[in-house]
């Protein structure tokens, strides 16, 4: 897997530490991996 910190111009915030990418509908999480 690539190393994108080198990259980033920006200190991290809490969104990068979550797996989640969004919330489908109550109690249902889409990851940031597709599971």
């Amino acid at each position: 897997m690539l190393n994108l910190r080198e990259y980033a111009a920006k200190p991290a915030h809490l969104s990068d530490f979550l797996p989640w990418a969004c919330l489908v509908a109550p109690g249902v999480i889409l990851n940031k991996d597709g599971a």
